[in-house]
């Protein structure tokens, strides 16, 4: 087994050290790095969790070379399985991302818990608008401006701050009333 997982390694490195494909295209070169990835970490858990599965096997003196790719083979697929059945209950070996837990976690907020948050509610296409016109495209820092909004305390502080900080820095947005007529509606509404 240890042979097998090595001569792997070994053939996924080989691929990609002479095919320049690989540095074309990301998507391929992340597929198998990947698969590099998993193999150099099933060898390092058998190392350390099971050695002996990992002792040389008699082999004999004639060894044909092994091709440049190969189909795993049922078994191999399901030694995977196999290792991850004799791991100790209590030891995370791999931990599966859930992408989903984050999603409904959120979408388990109601409505109300939504509307009623201390932070600014701005829609898609108002922000979209905000960033484009009233900050000239740069979104770092209409981010960074709404992040210190959501910070203050008081309407004063606000206003002071938009006065102060953000319309001197882009021209005080001249010819671009009807976005900063929205824009503080929505500020207003938030303090109110």
């Amino acid at each position: 087994m240890k042979e097998e997982i090595q001569m792997d390694m070994v053939q996924i490195a080989q691929k990609l050290l002479t095919n320049p494909t690989f540095l074309d295209n990301s998507t391929l070169l992340v597929n198998e790095l990947r698969k590099l990835y998993e193999k150099a970490l099933l060898f390092h858990f058998l190392e350390k969790n099971h050695p002996e599965l990992l002792r040389k096997t008699p082999t004999s003196i004639h060894q044909e070379p092994a091709p440049s790719y190969q189909e795993p083979s049922p078994t191999r697929q399901n030694d995977w399985e196999n290792i991850r059945s004799h791991a100790p209950e209590n030891e995370v070996v791999f931990e599966e991302k859930n992408s989903h837990t984050k999603i409904h976690t959120e979408a388990s907020k109601t409505l109300n818990d939504r509307i009623s948050s201390k932070e600014l509610q701005i829609g898609l296409n108002d922000r979209i608008a905000f960033v484009t016109h009233l900050f000239d495209g740069d979104t770092q820092a209409y981010n960074k401006a709404i992040a210190m909004i959501n910070n203050l305390h008081s309407p004063d502080e606000c206003w002071e701050f938009i006065f102060q900080k953000i319309k001197p820095s882009y021209n005080n947005w001249q010819g671009k009333e009807a976005y900063e007529e929205r824009f503080f509606h929505i500020i207003t509404k938030h303090f109110g």
